[in-house]
């Protein structure tokens, strides 16, 4: 996603919980691992690829992000930053 400038990584997950006494529940959520300084810059031992991220420390910035990723996904309620 662009943010001032750079692009921030993150991803979306879902879980499902069944219960026999309470019916189904779940949650949705977003991990922020940070900036992406450079997409796919080489591959780990398994051949994978491996990105270089910059952590978002600053607690200002991590308020605007999450309110941007609550408005483009607003079933996706935690947010949070690795």
């Amino acid at each position: 996603m662009p943010y001032r400038g750079k692009e921030v990584l993150y991803f979306m997950g879902m879980a499902g919980i069944e219960s026999s006494c309470c019916g189904p529940g779940g949650c949705a959520f977003i991990k922020v691992p940070g900036y992406i300084r450079a997409w796919k810059k080489g591959r780990n031992g398994a051949g994978r690829p491996v990105s270089e991220v910059e952590r978002i420390e600053a607690q200002e910035m991590q308020k605007e992000i999450r309110i941007l990723l609550r408005e483009k996904h607003p079933a996706f309620t935690q947010v949070e930053f690795l």
